[in-house]
Formats: C-alpha cells, sequence, structure tokens
C-alpha cells in the first residue's frame, strides 16, 4: 500500500494553467490525488474532470476558505502522509516533490516544507518562503489533529507550524521551484492585498509565537 496521498484546494482557478495539477499527475508514490473545489464559480472544476478524470473532485457548495477545503479533502485520506499543494503556482517540479517524498521515507519526519527559494526579498527576509509555503508533506495523523481546531481560511500554515513548535515535532525543509502565478503588476508590500493576511495571521498567532516561529521554526534541511 503507497503511503502518501495529496490534497490540492483551489477556487477558482480556470484562467491558470493549473500546472500544479500537471506536475503532481506525474508523481507514482500517490495513492490518490484529491482537489477540493472551494465553491468555485467558475469552470475550474469542469476543466479538471476533463483533464484529469483520474483525480478524486469534491465541490463545496461555498467558498470556505483553503482550511474548510483541506477539512474535508482529509476526509478521504488513509495514507500515513498527506501532500498539500496549493494550485495557484508555476514552475512546479514533480522531481522536486519525489525527492521530497523520497527524503521523508528515508527520515520519517512529522513534515517536510518545501520552501518557495525563488520568493521575493521581502518574503525571504521574514522566511515566510518557508512558514507559509502552502507545499508540505505532513503525517496524516498530525494534520487531522490541527484541523480539530479553530484555524480558518489561509490560517492552515501558521496553525500547523505552532501545533509543531509546541508538540516538538520532527520538521524539515528542502528546497523547490514552485512559485505563486502573479495575478496582478507589481506593487509595494504596502499596498499588496496579502499585507492585510499577514496582519490577520499575526493577530491570529500571537506576535510572540510568531517571532519565535521567524526565528527558530524549521531550520533544519532534510
Amino acid at each position: 500500500m503507497k503511503k502518501y496521498s495529496c490534497i490540492i484546494p483551489f477556487y477558482n482557478e480556470e484562467k491558470t494553467e493549473m500546472n500544479s495539477l500537471k506536475e503532481v499527475s506525474k508523481i507514482k508514490k500517490l495513492e490518490k490525488i484529491i482537489c477540493v473545489d472551494d465553491g468555485s464559480t467558475d469552470n475550474s472544476s469542469k476543466i479538471i474532470k476533463r483533464k484529469y478524470p483520474e483525480f478524486e473532485l469534491i465541490k463545496l457548495k461555498e467558498n470556505k476558505g483553503k482550511t474548510e477545503a483541506i477539512r474535508q479533502g482529509i476526509k478521504k485520506i488513509k495514507t500515513k502522509y498527506v501532500l498539500l499543494i496549493d494550485a495557484d503556482l508555476k514552475n512546479l517540479k514533480s522531481q522536486e516533490i519525489e525527492k521530497a517524498i523520497e527524503k521523508s521515507e528515508k527520515e520519517n519526519p512529522n513534515m517536510v516544507i518545501l520552501k518557495r527559494i525563488k520568493a521575493p526579498f521581502h518574503i525571504k527576509l521574514f522566511r515566510l518562503n518557508t512558514l507559509l509555503s502552502g507545499e508540505r508533506i505532513i503525517k496524516t495523523k498530525d494534520l487531522r489533529e490541527i484541523l480539530k481546531g479553530d484555524c480558518q481560511n489561509y490560517q492552515i500554515e501558521v496553525a500547523i507550524n505552532d501545533y509543531m513548535s509546541r508538540k516538538k515535532k520532527k520538521v524539515f525543509w528542502l528546497p523547490y521551484s514552485g512559485e505563486n502565478i502573479p495575478r496582478k503588476k507589481k506593487w509595494g508590500i504596502h499596498k499588496s492585498p496579502y499585507f492585510k493576511m499577514y496582519i490577520k495571521l499575526l493577530v491570529y498567532i500571537g506576535i510572540i509565537p510568531a517571532l519565535k516561529q521567524i526565528a527558530l521554526f524549521c531550520r533544519k534541511k532534510i
């Protein structure tokens, strides 16, 4: 029996190239690939059905955020590990993910984070390319425990980090080439729609725990 499954949450990705799906489909060590449509209003699900009929598709009636999409997807998971992948990526390479899977098989960690090495400078400065990376291999039992909590929307990554820190779990990182697809022209960080998201994440996790994550969490390369 294979030890790995994959969850790909998405929302209105019709206009993106959805390269994540193409590359993930090449990974042979996955028992199943679950795509969770977080209440899309476009034809994203129809495209997936047509191009990737082998994928399992879950459609949520309304948009409730990434965390809830993963919460629904994990109900279908029986493998030891879950690979979490964001749908809106470019330059994702299946070989890099396969390498991370091979490393996790040898080291048996609780989590491996795929560190986005091509992230902008301000993201790297605060290690957000590690701390907020949506690409992770995590033990299913740990993710189930985390999802029992009150995390919502885009809080899943910091909630995972907080749990792993408090429980003193075995975590590592590996570099990889995946990047978010830019939706708008470049802007200053103070104008970015993500700025408000960062503030809300600070409020959710707390300033001191957030600083501890930046300084101490997931410092070891596998």
